[in-house]
């Protein structure tokens, strides 16, 4: 990738005025990247506070600094001692991502950008849209879970979105290697701590709403305002909502007005006066289900390759981008008869005369929920649950998700999902708070141990789940990663019977 530079003024001249001028290479949030030349913005953060590695940074080059001074922090004496600008901004984190947008020449400028955010749906809703607008002949990038880059060809990045540097970073690699579009997953954290803010948006959707990462926002209140910011972006061209879900509804009913405003539902009952793509007819196939739908462009019938029912809300967010992007109606069907599933989400795995495995990255009830109520439309004799919950996160969650195994499942393993720092057995005694006494249950700590017992156990007309993890490849035990997947430990297992 080529890096720009630019003259300290040029950067910041929105913002503030800083006393010397000089030329910057680069632009890092961590100081152990730090090369010759960069500014190094330091912010305090969850884990850490980067004032506090700014002596780090000046060692290794950095040419500025720049730093949150609106909280109270006292500024160490040694920094008197260094020789290049130290900038003080009060509300830093508010307009990184403007700086590095700047920095980057605004690259999503350059580009359609699609940005998805919701609890569950964000990973298969927005690599889906790249995978259709692809077949368009686009060269569309993703960013997300799975990483960022060019389908199939993703680099692992660790997180849903990256700080605002490297998000600015990201989409300017994107484009030099001929990006004209981007489909992004965007989490309610980045919206909190405005890495996005210097993201233009072309398209917003949102999937729902659910319980998770209550350990960061505190309440629903707060998770449903953090995603409803996606929706107050000036560059939007269209908003995109589930009209199936409560939250959808009142972002829905917030833009009624607006010719910018798309829903879809899977309700065959539902009346809204918006622009509203309807599966008004749905019947479940062997390996899919057959749709016909209602649009603002239109009518039609199509096939979709996917299991999972809520993989048909998906299918139909991903449809209403086309949609909106002016892609005939007739090319969006054509397009959905060729979506493919995402790697750990309702990901099928089999061989002869053993259990079908659905490996799923399931991790909140809502999820959970689903994927069990789909499996039970393609009439199991059994369906068995492996699962746990990670620690060091909302532990509200745990009961009721036992709860949901427990009303949806015939067998229950309960197995380590990234403890963490936390007990393994405080985790699973937690979940099994909701679960009933009389449930066919197993606890086996060992995730390998549990996912072997369950398909060892299950005959070859049952369906074995395997959630929580999905395309993940490891195991957070203490302060330990392990290398650990689902998808390929259930390969191992069926290859051996």
């Amino acid at each position: 990738m080529t890096t720009p530079s630019i003259l300290l003024l040029d950067l910041l001249h929105d913002f503030i005025h800083p006393d010397q001028n000089l030329l910057i290479k680069g632009l890092t949030q961590d100081s152990r990247a730090v090369s010759p030349g960069d500014l190094f913005i330091a912010v305090p953060g969850l884990q850490v506070d980067g004032r506090n590695f700014v002596a780090q940074a000046v060692s290794k080059g950095a040419a500025a600094i720049m730093y949150e001074n609106g909280d109270g922090f006292q500024i160490p004496a040694e920094w008197s001692n260094y020789s290049i600008p130290i900038i003080g901004y009060s509300g830093l984190n508010a307009i990184i991502s403007l700086i590095a947008a700047r920095f980057y020449q605004n690259p999503t400028q350059q580009m359609t950008v699609i940005g998805v955010t919701g609890t569950n749906g964000k990973t298969s809703v927005s690599q889906i849209i790249a995978q259709a607008l692809t077949i368009k002949g686009r060269r569309c990038a993703v960013m997300g879970t799975l990483g960022q880059g060019f389908l199939p060809n993703l680099q692992p990045t660790g997180y849903t979105t990256p700080d605002s540097v490297n998000l600015q970073k990201q989409l300017a690699g994107c484009r030099q290697q001929g990006a004209d579009s981007v489909s992004m997953e965007v989490s309610s954290h980045s919206l909190c701590q405005d890495r996005v803010s210097g993201v233009d948006f072309d398209i917003a959707v949102f999937t729902n709403l659910t319980r998770d990462h209550l350990d960061y926002h505190k309440t629903m209140e707060a998770y449903g305002a953090a995603k409803a910011k996606l929706f107050q972006f000036p560059s939007l061209q269209a908003c995109i909502y589930n009209a199936d879900d409560d939250f959808g509804r009142v972002l829905l009913e917030k833009h009624s007005s607006s010719s910018k405003s798309f829903a879809y539902s899977v309700n065959p009952h539902i009346k809204i006066k918006n622009s509203l793509v309807h599966a008004q007819y749905v019947r479940p196939e062997a390996k899919g289900f057959q749709i016909h739908l209602n649009t603002p462009w239109g009518s039609g019938e199509f096939h979709l390759p996917l299991l999972g029912r809520f993989n048909i809300s998906n299918a139909l967010a991903v449809i209403t981008v086309l949609g909106a992007l002016a892609i005939p109606l007739s090319e969006c069907l054509s397009l959905a008869e060729h979506f493919q599933p995402v790697k750990g989400r309702m990901h099928a795995i089999s061989s002869n005369g053993s259990p079908l495995v659905i490996v799923d990255y399931a991790h909140t009830p809502d999820a959970l929920e689903q994927v069990l109520t789909s499996l039970r439309e393609h009439r199991p004799r059994q369906l068995w649950c492996v699962f746990g919950c990670g620690g060091n996160r909302d532990r509200g969650k745990r009961p009721q998700m036992g709860m949901i195994a427990a009303k949806y499942s015939d067998h229950i393993l309960l197995t380590n999902d990234n403890p963490r720092n936390e007990s393994p057995k405080l985790i699973i005694a937690e979940i099994k708070q909701g679960i009933p006494a009389k449930a066919c249950l197993q606890i086996l700590p060992d995730r390998l141990t549990a996912i072997r017992a369950a398909i060892n156990q299950a005959g070859p007309e049952d369906i074995v789940l395997i959630a929580g993890k999905g395309h993940e490849n490891e195991q957070i035990i203490g302060d330990q990663v392990v290398p650990f997947s689902d998808i390929d430990t259930v390969k191992l297992i069926l290859s051996t019977l």
